[in-house]
């Protein structure tokens, strides 16, 4: 099975094939296929046509130093004119292709210079071993990249934790986390890292403002009775929000009745969660389990 993913574009082919190998640009070039190295065509061009080293290094996107260099090992061999310089014609146009199509693949001048001359069972050979090197060093880069995202996310979670506890009291919050950690069998940091490491910090923004503009509201109708209707329309877009952000973590989550009551009661009866919720109102926490186990019982029991 053939490696997933595309890997990085061919700078150097690029500017050859865009400039000198579509006949709409250059009308002398046509490109065939690829795996087959039947590259060229003739489409109305001159068979002659010959290429000085400068030129064909400006069309290949390659150093003149480069095909000096291919010169010397013999990989590309030009002709050569009366005056002694150097002459290329269409077939060293399609050694070169092939030539910078190889070097991509990380192919060394010497296994290039077999593949080239050998027969069509020894290349098949080569190219078996290259592939498997190719897979490996995907494997590899994939690892790293893996690697990187990991670490962005963590530098990216950090900085987003920041955003979203920025003015609540950070001295009540080690026994907040400790709480949750005993009560529901769970790392909050590390629950916090996957949630708030997959935001960008306007997303972050975003979602503490809400959670703001909810809590003033919230303060503001505190003293009404949990089954208010008042209390009980902003208990629900509380309820619509937490499960927003819970399917951050896990799609599908929905917070039903039974967690509804587990949360709801550790609100209501946590000091730690009362302490680290006073920063909005005194009873914030306890009113507001209050409030959702009602919102449970009459609203999730029965669905």
């Amino acid at each position: 099975m053939a490696p997933q993913g595309g890997w990085r574009s061919r700078r150097r082919w690029s500017g050859f094939r865009e400039k000198a190998l579509d006949y709409h640009v250059t009308s002398e070039f046509k490109m065939l296929n690829v795996d087959d190295y039947n590259l060229y065509e003739s489409s109305r061009m001159d068979p002659e046509r010959t290429y000085s080293v400068s030129e064909l290094s400006r069309l290949a996107g390659v150093s003149v130093r480069t095909l000096h260099h291919y010169d010397q090992v013999g990989l590309l061999k030009p002709w050569r004119k009366e005056n002694g310089y150097r002459e290329y014609d269409q077939k060293h146009a399609v050694r070169l292709q092939q030539i910078i199509i190889y070097r991509d693949l990380a192919f060394s001048i010497e296994e290039i210079a077999k593949l080239l001359d050998s027969s069509s069972d020894d290349q098949v050979m080569l190219l078996d071993s290259q592939r498997d090197v190719l897979w490996q060093r995907q494997k590899q880069i994939q690892t790293m990249i893996d690697s990187v995202e990991v670490t962005m996310k963590s530098i990216q979670s950090k900085q987003n934790f920041e955003i979203m506890f920025e003015g609540l009291p950070k001295e009540n919050l080690t026994n907040y986390e400790k709480s949750i950690n005993d009560r529901f069998d769970i790392s909050f940091e590390g629950t916090t890292e996957e949630f708030l490491g997959g935001l960008s910090a306007e997303e972050t923004k975003a979602l503490k403002e809400e959670g703001d503009r909810w809590a003033e509201d919230f303060v503001n109708v505190i003293h009404l009775p949990v089954e208010s209707e008042q209390v009980q329309c902003l208990i629900e877009v509380y309820h619509e929000m937490m499960n927003r952000m819970t399917g951050l973590l896990e799609e599908q989550f929905q917070l039903d009745y039974d967690r509804v009551l587990k949360t709801s009661a550790f609100l209501a009866t946590d000091e730690a969660t009362q302490a680290f919720y006073s920063f909005y109102h005194e009873d914030y926490a306890i009113r507001l389990g209050e409030a959702w186990r009602y919102f449970a019982e009459n609203r999730l029991k029965h669905q």
